[in-house]
C-alpha cells in the first residue's frame, strides 16, 4: 500500500523550490543584463553580481522548501491559511538572503532589534500579499446575467 506522499509525483515536492530558485534567478538575471556593460568592465561588479544572483537563486529554493514542509499544510488553516503561508515562504526567502549577505559582508543589513522589527514587518507586509495573491481563493468570473459589482 502506498501512503499519499509516495503517490504524490517529485514535482509535488521539487516543484515549489525549483520554481522559487527559476523565478529569482530569472528576475536578477533581467537586472544582471540591463547593466550588462558595466558589468563586464569592472571584474570586481561581475563577482558581486554572480554572487548575488547565486543568493537569490538560492533564497529562492529556500522559500520554495519552505513552502513545501511548513507552507502547505498551513494553507489549511481556516481564513488565514493562504495570507500564513505567504508569510512562511516570504520569511524563508528573505531570513536565507540575509544570512547569505551576512556571510559575504562585513556589514550586515540586520545590525540591532529596530533593522530586525523592520525586516520582521516588511516580511508579513509582503507575506500576507503574497499570500493572498499566490494562495488565495481565485475568485469566479462574473456571469453575463450578474449586476456589476459596486
Amino acid at each position: 500500500m502506498h501512503s499519499a506522499a509516495s503517490s504524490r509525483g517529485r514535482g509535488y515536492y521539487l516543484g515549489p523550490p525549483l520554481a522559487g530558485a527559476l523565478a529569482l534567478f530569472a528576475i536578477v538575471g533581467v537586472q544582471m543584463l540591463t547593466r550588462l556593460p558595466s558589468i563586464l568592465r569592472s571584474p570586481v561588479l561581475l563577482e558581486q553580481s554572480l554572487i548575488g544572483l547565486a543568493y537569490a537563486t538560492s533564497a529562492g529554493c529556500v522559500g520554495g522548501v519552505a513552502y513545501v514542509v511548513l507552507g502547505r499544510p498551513a494553507r489549511r488553516v481556516r481564513v488565514i491559511g493562504p495570507y500564513l503561508a505567504g508569510v512562511i515562504t516570504v520569511a524563508a526567502y528573505m531570513g536565507a538572503l540575509i544570512f547569505a549577505f551576512q556571510l559575504g559582508s562585513a556589514d550586515p543589513p540586520v545590525k540591532d532589534r529596530r533593522d530586525l522589527f523592520l525586516f520582521a514587518g516588511i516580511t508579513v507586509v509582503f507575506g500576507s500579499i503574497a499570500g493572498h495573491v499566490w494562495y488565495g481563493k481565485k475568485a469566479t468570473p462574473a456571469r453575463s446575467a450578474d449586476p456589476p459589482a459596486v
